[in-house]
């Protein structure tokens, strides 16, 4: 049997006394990388689905309850080129730190720390200054441009609601999802990605109002670009443009563990 077989034998033989605790971690040895592997069981799951988990430097599995824990690693295992490509990826993410280039509504700023600042972030000329914890300072950056996400995101809803004739419009939230800039429902209301604040106030306004012209045309119609381009007012295709071609770094910063 090759090494690799062997590898693959003995996770298998320690899934299998895993197999109760489905919901719990594990791990497996991807070219000699021990690779954390989180495991979820859900009702409606038909066939295995497999994710990057960018924050444990992992894979995420979807399976169906019975689905056994070593098939679902073996999964894995079978994939390994595919996640270890992916892994490499995050490993080469640029981290948010003292000195690093950090945009903010579409303008390069410099992080600068300093040991006599506040801890919240400030704006001086070309620099985001502040103090406090200097190993936490992506932590409260992504914290302070949450906020300000928030803030104007809300700002930008309330035009955009305006301009539609939408009296009572849905509340407003942020997002993390890692496929998608907005969405619209009637259970969530309209919720925008934080990390838009740092893209030029067109493109973030633009999936705004994208999301906001869903409230009227649940489709991507001639109508409802129509109607985008109405309450929009501005250039919709440049923005798009921009978010094709910048929106993976937005998406690849990482500001370190929570």
């Amino acid at each position: 049997m090759s090494r690799a077989a062997l590898t693959l034998e003995r996770l298998l033989s320690r899934s299998a006394r895993a197999q109760g605790g489905a919901g719990n971690g594990t791990s497996v040895i991807l070219d000699g990388l021990e690779v954390p592997v989180r495991i979820k069981r859900h009702p409606r799951s038909r066939s295995l689905s497999m994710r990057i988990d960018p924050k444990n430097r992992g894979v995420s599995l979807t399976i169906a309850h019975g689905v056994p824990v070593s098939e679902a690693l073996a999964f894995v295992h079978e994939r390994k080129d595919w996640v270890t490509e992916r892994l490499e990826r995050l490993s080469e993410q640029p981290v948010v730190g003292d000195g690093a280039e950090l945009a903010f509504r579409g303008e390069p700023y410099q992080v600068q720390w300093r040991a006599d600042e506040g801890r919240q972030p400030c704006i001086i000329g070309d620099q985001i200054i502040l103090g406090g914890d200097k190993d936490l300072i992506g932590r409260r950056l992504e914290r302070w441009l949450r906020n300000e996400a928030l803030e104007t995101i809300k700002a930008d809803a309330a035009l955009y609601f305006d301009r539609a004739g939408i009296a009572d419009p849905p509340r407003v939230g942020l997002t993390n999802a890692r496929r998608r800039w907005g969405s619209c429902s009637t259970n969530s209301g309209l919720r925008i990605h934080w990390r838009l604040i740092m893209a030029p106030d067109m493109v973030r306004q633009s999936v705004v109002a994208h999301e906001v012209a869903h409230l009227r045309h649940m489709d991507h119609s001639a109508d409802f670009y129509a109607w985008m381009d109405a309450i929009y007012q501005d250039n919709r295709i440049a923005a798009d443009r921009w978010l094709k071609r910048h929106g993976h770094a937005l998406n690849q910063l990482d500001f370190g563990e929570a």
